[in-house]
């Protein structure tokens, strides 16, 4: 069966719904949050502008949804698709753009968190490609040509980005273009494909493997661990001594928590508890300081703080502060403050809980076992992300490095990490990095494509470039089909035992899933 290339598209599309959240409810505020040296700017401040009905109209042109009947476009739209594909080749010309071009846009709530970001661009960005792309089936040859390619610089273009999503993104985008231009080699003439192969030649260079996988380790990963993993474990670290200490009325206060941890109730000491039936519950916190009470009743505001709730059976009440968050233990009288690192690191662990949730025991075990695993490391907070990171790097080390062979490894011939997180940070790793060597044997399999039916129109001097990860140097692999095209299969594997197939010089020319 013939599809478009999928390979872990569920992280695509899980990335494509978290980076285009903000583009539904303003497109054109979100397009014009990126940065302004962005070549694709305009195009999309284009597209953005345009009124519901007409993006609607036009993305049903793109994929129909029922393609025996594809939707008609109006006079107006039509001059839409044709205005945006002219743009979308104008800009093929540009400077290659940087990651700096790219930079998401980071959430104003929580700056230090980029996976909290957004990439409003990337969803338009794949529509205006494809906009161009399909445009391109009804141009005269030479323009066509320019199209298609300019398309691919597209996704080349988007490639600098330092994120996955990106990566992938741009691989979409060029795949795209790639499968567009296949169906055209057998109405191309003998000039016209020598044009086509050159503008695929003169397509700016991929970036390496290790390049876009490291992009993504700089641009999130460390960030993250340092900016919020880490801090937040510290904080958690603390509270957890003085939990510990706090449910034991004997034991005494750890030192320098105070220093450490209490600000809006270091001078505040538990000195009554009542409840008064019928649901209403109050304590009564004393001022060491001025000797003063403050009578706190659950759910309401009372200088500045308030009563959230009170459990009995764990013998604990909690209170809001502006300021942050205390557990007051009922039997210590110890008040323990939750600093906001502590509870963004919560806040972490909550959103991660389905990645957790295969683990054995389930994600609550499975995430009770990762702190445990931290609590015990000899240096603490600092040394588990420190070993964690090293780790990682190991693991995408590994993964780079398999992907350069061109027999594909089972997913479970490599033993999953040891640390749970850890485990859910680097699953899809190894499939990111065979994708991205996909497409770059894609695009030599197109040459030799070029070649082939360049020779089959009697230009004897055209030479297919031969299978790159053949050991001999041998050419890849060629079958007819019965609808006048061709099969050509690499000696890469997509996936285990499934050589990298491509369907040229037919209406279905693309990627082939082997079964």
């Amino acid at each position: 069966m013939l599809r478009p290339q999928r390979i872990i598209l569920h992280l695509l599309i899980l990335c494509l719904a978290l980076a285009t959240r903000s583009f539904a409810a303003d497109p054109l505020a979100a397009i014009e949050a990126m940065p302004a040296s962005n070549p694709y700017r305009a195009a999309l401040v284009q597209w953005a502008s345009l009124p519901d009905e007409d993006r609607k109209a036009v993305d049903n042109w793109i994929s129909p949804p029922d393609e025996a009947a594809p939707p008609v476009l109006t006079t107006a739209q039509k001059t839409i698709v044709r205005d945006l594909t002219s743009a979308v080749a104008a800009t093929a010309t540009s400077p290659a753009t940087t990651a700096a071009d790219w930079a998401p846009v980071p959430d104003p709530k929580d700056p230090d968190n980029p996976f909290n970001g957004s990439f409003p661009t990337v969803g338009p960005i794949l529509t205006l490609a494809r906009i161009a792309a399909k445009t391109a089936e009804t141009l005269p040859n030479s323009e066509a040509i320019a199209t298609y390619a300019a398309v691919a610089q597209l996704g080349r273009q988007q490639r600098t980005g330092s994120t996955l999503i990106q990566q992938l993104v741009g691989v979409a985008i060029e795949s795209n273009a790639l499968a567009g231009a296949s169906k055209d080699l057998l109405r191309f003439s003998p000039a016209e494909l020598k044009q086509l192969s050159a503008a695929w030649s003169g397509l700016q260079p991929s970036p390496s493997v290790e390049t876009a996988m490291a992009g993504e380790r700089d641009m999130f990963l460390k960030p993250f661990m340092e900016r919020t993993i880490l801090p937040g474990m510290r904080a958690w670290l603390a509270e957890e001594a003085a939990n510990l200490a706090a449910d034991n009325p004997d034991s005494p206060r750890p030192a320098g928590q105070d220093a450490t941890g209490r600000t809006f109730t270091r001078d505040l000491r538990l000195s009554g508890l009542m409840d008064l039936g019928d649901g209403e519950r109050r304590i009564l916190l004393e001022n060491t300081q001025t000797h003063l009470v403050t009578t706190l009743r659950e759910g309401h505001a009372s200088e500045g703080m308030t009563l959230t709730g009170i459990d009995f059976e764990k013998r604990r009440a909690y209170i809001h502060h502006e300021k942050g968050e205390a557990v007051i233990y009922l039997t210590s009288k110890q008040i323990v403050e939750r600093s906001r690192a502590a509870a963004k690191f919560r806040t972490v662990l909550e959103s991660f809980s389905g990645s957790f949730s295969s683990e054995p025991g389930g994600s609550d075990k499975a995430i009770r076992v990762w702190l445990d695993k931290i609590s015990a490391h000899p240096d603490g907070a600092d040394g588990y992300i420190r070993d964690l990171l090293i780790t990682y790097q190991q693991i995408l080390d590994q993964q780079i490095a398999s992907a350069a062979q061109a027999k594909a490894t089972p997913d479970d011939a490599t033993p999953p990490p040891d640390d749970p997180y850890l485990r859910a940070l680097v699953p899809t790793l190894g499939g990111v990095a065979r994708t991205l060597q996909n497409v770059e044997t894609q695009s030599v399999m197109f040459q030799a494509a070029i070649n082939h039916r360049l020779n089959s129109l009697g230009q004897t001097g055209a030479t297919p470039p031969p299978d790159p990860w053949s050991d001999e140097g041998a050419s890849f692999t060629m079958e007819p089909t019965p609808d006048g095209g061709f099969l050509m299969r690499s000696r890469y594997e997509a996936l285990p035992g499934k050589p990298l197939t491509y369907k040229f010089a037919a209406p279905d020319a693309g990627f082939v899933r082997v079964p």
